[in-house]
């Protein structure tokens, strides 16, 4: 009896035991966040790139926490699939790389049929036959990049890849069989948000690939962003009546859009385009900007100006009046107020190419009028001419400017450069969030003698000091004080990094720093140097741990 008495004890306490714990993970249970918001969480531990071990190994251990963890843990872990994965188990056979045979490195969401790196054509038709389902293979891709050139492309095969959580799609090529892929986008991938088509043959567009493209498009409801051909074939099919898209970036070239004459016409406000916020146009004729712009429709009479990112991609090199006029065009919109703009060259030309003229600030001075503009990133020409007075005027005009480069695509201004450190002292500090500058100054030996640059002046400059600005390209500067150059910048933004003097103006703000009084306790001799050592020669990766070390 005593060993039944104490049997029953010992199960007495064991349900007493579980009774708690179960009391206790219910309340646990109670107080966890709903799904939604560990969805949320959880991706901040998304892996990044194929090689991101770390972070799958984080969220297998959230997985493996407790139930509640468990599904959502695994929903984010398989979301972007690295498709190593699955190719690294078949035998070699199967698979090529270079030209021998092993697993190919692919990317998290890359399918690359390449003849370089790959899987062999026939192999993928046996590994994803046509009638497999492809939700069940790929339940949380979420991303599909498909860099085909090949005509001899296995589209039958492809739509394996089109599930429903699909939100970006990217094809570098659209020829052969691409029709029944295409068609099948609105069916398979409703919350399509970003979608990408590049065609190398460009005649292709023409007849059915491009009305299967106007027919399917206009379907994806969900599209945020559009990277091809303008759709306008037949209004009002095309994209300019998807609700939600905000970002596109249109191939307005012949023969996509026009003949080789240039000769294009859109009914004035034809096109809605309700959401846009970010347009990006390659053209070949510049006139092409006024007209497309000109048929995007204004905002109605209840609606504030909406902000609007530019970039343009001059394919031919514009005169600097066809510049002028596609300013006038971008920043005269009675819908949009610019916000950022870019003009390019999409390939770089030789300088013979371009015609002999220079752009200065009256080529851009439309511009002025979009006081709300940040970025500013001009290369049109290889030649450029800017003064202080230019400068001050530039500055005044966008208080709110982040970035600005002039000709940083090019490299040079092809000019004597004219903007002094007075310019640049008006620049940085009328625009104080001012991060990235690119643009060719002088500072001739002469400045030394100038009386805004003496070493107690500097000192004690009273200027509101430039803390944004990490970034300076001097482009072809004529720099022939260095030394100064650098201690007055060390004064005006002393986080800069500049190109061509990359710890110059940090090693300058430290040995301010070492004596009290700044640069005034110093003579230029004692300042060159000490400053010259960590411009000049010497392992790089020594000089910023002594600079580091210094200002820790």
């Amino acid at each position: 009896m005593g060993n039944v008495s104490h049997r029953s004890n010992l199960r007495d306490d064991s349900g007493t035991h579980l009774q708690k714990t179960f009391v206790k993970s219910k309340v646990m249970q109670t107080t966890l966040p709903p799904p939604e918001i560990l969805h949320e969480i959880f991706l901040y531990f998304k892996p990044v790139g194929i090689d991101a071990i770390e972070p799958r190994r984080m969220l297998v251990s959230l997985a493996r926490t407790c139930k509640a963890f468990k599904d959502e843990a695994i929903a984010v872990l398989w979301s972007s699939i690295p498709l190593r994965a699955l190719f690294y188990p078949l035998p070699s056979c199967a698979v090529h790389k270079d030209g021998v045979d092993g697993p190919p490195d692919f990317e998290d969401i890359t399918i690359d049929l390449n003849n370089s790196i790959g899987i062999k054509y026939s192999a993928l038709e046996s590994l994803f036959p046509p009638h497999l389902i492809g939700n069940e293979t790929f339940p949380r891709l979420t991303d599909l990049n498909l860099p085909f050139h090949d005509d001899d492309i296995p589209w039958h095969v492809l739509p394996v890849f089109l599930v429903p959580t699909i939100r970006s799609i990217r094809l570098l090529s659209c020829s052969g069989g691409a029709l029944s892929f295409v068609s099948l986008l609105s069916e398979r991938c409703p919350a399509l948000e970003s979608l990408i088509v590049y065609n190398q043959q460009e005649n292709l567009w023409a007849g059915s690939i491009r009305d299967t493209f106007e027919a399917v498009v206009p379907q994806l409801q969900h599209l945020k962003a559009y990277d091809g051909p303008l759709l306008l074939q037949h209004p009002p099919r095309g994209l300019s009546h998807l609700p939600s898209l905000q970002r596109i970036s249109l191939n307005l070239c012949a023969p996509l859009w026009g003949d080789l004459s240039g000769d294009v016409r859109l009914p004035y406000r034809s096109l809605p385009f309700p959401a846009l916020s970010d347009v990006t146009l390659e053209l070949d004729y510049p006139h092409k900007a006024k007209v497309f712009f000109d048929a995007v429709g204004s905002q109605s009479r209840t609606q504030e100006p909406q902000p609007l990112s530019t970039t343009v991609y001059f394919h031919f090199a514009p005169s600097m009046g066809e510049v002028f006029e596609t300013c006038t065009t971008l920043s005269s919109h009675p819908r949009f107020t610019l916000s950022s703009l870019r003009l390019l060259p999409r390939t770089n030309h030789n300088d013979d190419y371009y015609p002999d003229l220079v752009i200065t600030l009256n080529t851009i001075r439309p511009l002025l009028q979009s006081t709300s503009l940040t970025k500013v990133d001009i290369s049109v020409s290889p030649m450029a001419s800017f003064t202080d007075a230019d400068l001050e005027e530039m500055a005044n005009a966008w208080p709110h400017l982040e970035v600005l480069k002039i000709n940083q695509a090019v490299e040079s201004w092809n000019t004597s450069p004219q903007i002094t450190l007075q310019g640049l002292r008006t620049l940085l500090t009328t625009c104080l969030h001012l991060r990235r500058l690119a643009l060719a100054m002088c500072v001739p030996a002469s400045d030394r003698e100038n009386d805004d640059w003496q070493l107690d002046r500097i000192s004690n400059m009273a200027d509101r000091t430039n803390s944004a600005l990490t970034s300076f390209h001097l482009l072809n500067s004529q720099i022939e004080d260095d030394i100064l150059f650098c201690v007055v910048l060390s004064k005006m933004a002393p986080k800069v990094r500049v190109n061509a003097l990359p710890y110059g103006v940090v090693a300058a703000d430290m040995v301010a720093r070492k004596r009290e009084g700044g640069f005034s306790a110093y003579s230029w001799d004692e300042l060159s140097e000490r400053i010259s050592r960590f411009i000049r020669g010497g392992d790089l990766d020594i000089r910023l741990s002594q600079i580091e070390r210094s200002r820790a």
